[in-house]
């Protein structure tokens, strides 16, 4: 069943519906759910049809239908349907109804972007959404069939102001300049709603359509010291915070082989695999933080849990863990009972001080109690993610 699953999978087909859920989902809840909901797809997607070993992220694969669907979720995540910063309500609403509307071609266009590039010395040619593309002696053609922006290289810039292109002799950087032109009109008498028409240089302040769309793999950290030149070939260095898509892989090859969802008939004291991996995790948790003082403690440890079978949380399972200061085995001293305990280890699991609304904490005697109704709660990275009974 698994394998006519993934031979008959269509990676376009379905991150356009993904999209489209993750719009909606996006108008009834909040932007940090919504993200950690798609993570949440992504990762059980590639857990069930990825082929890996365990605890091994050198061995993970993706076959070729499934190949390209991490990168369609990795730039819906930062598209303009679910991070409405710096868009206006009306904005929000256009794209998001234009999205419901369109094909999957188009669709495709809105979460990926396609570009093209221009140059003496190869015919036009798509080339990767990434920075590395931008170059001095390029012109870019970015369709996001939102907008449609000309992009002029540094070089390409300064030469097209001091005219050559009307000079006898530079014909040919004449018909370069005028070939992205052509398939830009050719775009916009096609597309409806009509795009945004932009044409602009590097450096200039309309780059940042085109800036804000590429895959940050050179930003303003990652080649080199500030004030020295950037390497050859290098591409613009982007001014971001966001993580690039190679580092977005690295991390869900490495959670993928080292994480097992648990469904309704794991849940069992026996596995002791389960509680291993749930110390694992606290503990390498606690151990990046270790700096933070003699008052954090030093390693948590899940001490029990309980099915649930009546009550507000029926269905629910409770789970308790021990807070200690030391290391195993070193008379190492509980926190349980502090409130400082229980604010360090919501720290831990959510370091951006938002706590699932699915998940309730309450601390009293021995332990922490971590109740979720209807729902497993698993932590990946610095997040806590739910997986459904």
């Amino acid at each position: 069943m698994r394998a006519s699953i993934a031979a008959s999978f269509d990676q376009e087909a379905a991150a356009v519906l993904m999209a489209r859920i993750a719009v909606f989902k996006a108008e009834i809840d909040d932007s940090p759910d919504v993200l950690r909901w798609l993570d949440r797809m992504l990762i059980r997607l590639c857990q069930k049809f990825a082929d890996y070993r365990k605890e091994d992220p050198s061995s993970f694969r993706l076959t070729d239908n499934f190949s390209i669907y991490p990168q369609f979720m990795f730039h819906l995540r930062r598209s303009q349907f679910l991070q409405v910063f710096n868009n206006s309500p009306d904005e929000t609403a256009f794209y998001r109804h234009v999205l419901n509307e369109e094909d999957v071609n188009n669709s495709l266009i809105m979460i990926q972007p396609t570009l093209m590039s221009y140059t003496f010395d190869t015919p036009p040619q798509p080339v990767l959404l990434d920075s590395i593309s931008i170059k001095p002696d390029v012109i870019l053609l970015l369709d996001t069939f939102f907008h449609i922006l000309i992009f002029h290289g540094e070089t390409i810039a300064q030469w097209r102001k001091a005219g050559y292109q009307d000079q006898e002799g530079y014909e040919n950087f004449k018909e370069l300049l005028e070939a992205p032109v052509r398939d830009a009109q050719d775009l916009l008498a096609d597309r409806f709603p009509i795009p945004r028409y932009i044409v602009c240089d590097q450096g200039g302040s309309q780059a940042r359509f085109l800036l804000s769309k590429l895959n940050p793999s050179t930003t303003h950290v990652s080649n080199s010291m500030y004030g020295s030149a950037p390497a050859a070939n290098s591409g613009q260095a982007i001014f971001t915070d966001d993580v690039s898509l190679q580092v977005f892989m690295e991390h869900l090859k490495r959670l993928c082989p080292g994480i097992c969802w648990l469904g309704a008939d794991d849940v069992s004291p026996k596995r002791t695999s389960w509680q291993g991996f749930w110390l694992a995790y606290v503990n390498a948790t606690a151990a990046r933080t270790s700096s933070q003082g003699p008052t954090s403690p030093a390693f948590a440890t899940l001490t029990s849990f309980e099915r649930k079978t009546s009550g507000s949380y029926a269905d629910g399972v409770c789970l308790s863990f021990a807070l200690y200061d030391g290391r195993p085995g070193e008379n190492a001293v509980q926190h349980d009972e502090s409130p400082a305990a229980f604010i360090w280890l919501a720290q831990m699991l959510w370091p951006s001080g938002y706590v699932p609304p699915a998940v309730k904490h309450s601390i009293s005697g021995e332990s922490l109690r971590n109740r979720c109704h209807n729902c497993w709660s698993t932590l990946e990275g610095d997040e806590c993610y739910s997986a459904d009974f």
